[in-house]
């Protein structure tokens, strides 16, 4: 364990000591339980950085992690190891950046959708990142898109369309239905627009009436 730490926090090429055959099989002689500390704590000096990757092999080792990470929580894990794995897998999407090649950060987006589907936070940050794909897809183009990049930006809003409804938090999925209809319209996709608006409007009977609480510990009304 403190040879793993020692090389991650001492590092000059932390990509390059994560993606070692020898490395790996280090990790994979933990057990189940400190195997997922390491990984934290793994993911944490990568997300550190704050900078960004496009290397593909890094990508995949610290995806790899992440859900590992993510498929050692279950029904009985407290909230504040659910959050702290949330945060960790939120900053791993954001260090996700390929430039200019916009399908291929969605293909990635997409498979981290497929990998953590039981975490909100994550849920939430994804479909703000897919879209934001489509709206940085607009501004190359100048607004006037051809059937390529056309057909892009329907593959995000689509991507974001199937992942809303499965986010509890029924402000967060206003919100995000609310957002995703903006970015369709300004991108010309009229149906798109609809289907968001609706599916905004569908929701508002299930909002509760009253939220949360003030320092009185007075509900608050959720009208505004």
């Amino acid at each position: 364990e403190r040879v793993v730490t020692s090389v991650t926090k001492h590092s000059n090429s932390f990509g390059e000591v994560l993606t070692s055959q020898y490395f790996l099989q280090l990790l994979d002689l933990f057990r189940s339980e400190k195997k997922t500390d390491m990984c934290k704590e793994l993911l944490l000096n990568f997300t550190k950085s704050n900078e960004t990757t496009s290397d593909p092999v890094v990508i995949a080792t610290v995806f790899d992690i992440a859900r590992s990470l993510h498929d050692s929580l279950d029904s009985l894990s407290v909230d504040d190891e659910r959050k702290q794995i949330s945060d960790l897998l939120c900053r791993f999407v954001t260090l996700i950046d390929f430039g200019n090649n916009l399908e291929q950060q969605l293909n990635i987006l997409v498979d981290c959708r497929a990998a953590f589907p039981n975490l909100d936070s994550v849920k939430d940050r994804l479909v703000l990142s897919v879209v934001h794909l489509a709206a940085r897809a607009h501004a190359m183009v100048k607004g006037k898109h051809n059937r390529k990049t056309s057909a892009f930006v329907k593959a995000c809003l689509a991507c974001c369309h199937i992942t809303i409804p499965s986010i509890d938090n029924v402000f967060r999925r206003l919100y995000l239905f609310l957002h995703c209809g903006q970015v369709a319209l300004i991108n010309g996709c009229l149906p798109q627009t609809d289907t968001f608006f609706k599916a905004a409007i569908s929701i508002i009977p299930d909002i509760p009436q009253s939220t949360n609480y003030d320092y009185d510990r007075q509900r608050l009304p959720s009208e505004p």
